[in-house]
């Protein structure tokens, strides 16, 4: 449970104009993706939810408690017709990865099963799909776009 918050209904807050000083902006856009009927929620983790790096344990722990977090929405809202999923990016080729690695980067790209980095228009094509009609029952969802390098049973 949420503590209350999305269980809370939309005539609670009044209309929509008097809501803003009543509530949270984050709360009112959720009650109004449930009052339509039709919503996504759609956030980016990373694959280090799956396969968590030693150095980063506050990145590790975060993200893994924003998964929990976000599976347990997507069972509250679905029957509003809201959609809660997350995308777990692996390494894609970007001016980030590229100054992080730099000369070593060959040589983790051929630890990727796939043998390359992603291309972020992989990820924007998945996020994509994530927020259109087309994904209306998809949801709970955290989809790795990682090249097969999270070696895990989903």
């Amino acid at each position: 449970m949420l503590g209350g918050d999305l269980r809370t209904r939309p005539r609670a807050f009044g209309s929509s104009d008097r809501a803003g000083s009543r509530g949270h902006p984050g709360r009112l856009r959720r009650l109004r993706r449930r009052r339509r009927r039709w919503g996504r929620i759609l956030a980016i983790t990373s694959i280090t939810v799956r396969r968590p790096v030693p150095s980063l344990i506050l990145s590790n722990t975060a993200r893994a408690g924003a998964t929990g977090f976000l599976k347990t929405l997507a069972g509250e809202v679905a029957a509003d017709g809201v959609t809660v999923n997350s995308i777990q990016p692996g390494l894609h080729d970007t001016a980030r990865l590229r100054s992080v690695w730099g000369a070593e980067l060959p040589a983790v790209t051929q630890k990727v099963p796939a043998r390359r980095l992603g291309d972020p228009a992989d990820f924007g094509r998945l996020a994509a799909l994530l927020c259109s009609e087309w994904a209306g029952y998809l949801t709970g969802a955290a989809i790795p776009v990682d090249g097969g390098l999270a070696q895990g049973l989903q």
